[in-house]
């Protein structure tokens, strides 16, 4: 049985068991139940905010994590120095998914 098998066996307003008690019981841990998304999946915006990094990177490799904030926020996205220092460090083969 698969993860998310066992997550739609959980039943939030179970009257007599918790969330807690039912994931106990059918071995699934409770920071699975919660967390949305598949691993190692990139959300469609982080793709494209890593790809135009990844093009500006190779027009302006000088560039730096503050000059690239504001290349992305003259485009329109709103984005700080810590997500454009943590997408450029991501590995590049993500940036290949969007077309």
């Amino acid at each position: 049985m698969t993860v998310e098998d066992k997550k739609q066996c959980i039943e939030p307003k179970h009257p007599k068991l918790s969330i807690q008690q039912q994931c106990e019981l059918i071995g699934l841990f409770r920071s699975s139940y919660y967390r949305e998304g598949v691993v190692g999946q990139e959300k469609p915006e982080n793709l494209e905010i890593m790809k135009i990094i990844d093009n500006e990177y190779t027009d302006h490799p000088f560039y730096g994590s503050r000059k690239m904030r504001d290349v992305l926020r003259r485009k329109g996205y709103k984005i700080n120095r810590k997500r454009v220092q943590q997408s450029a460090t991501r590995p590049v083969h993500f940036a290949s998914q969007v077309n």
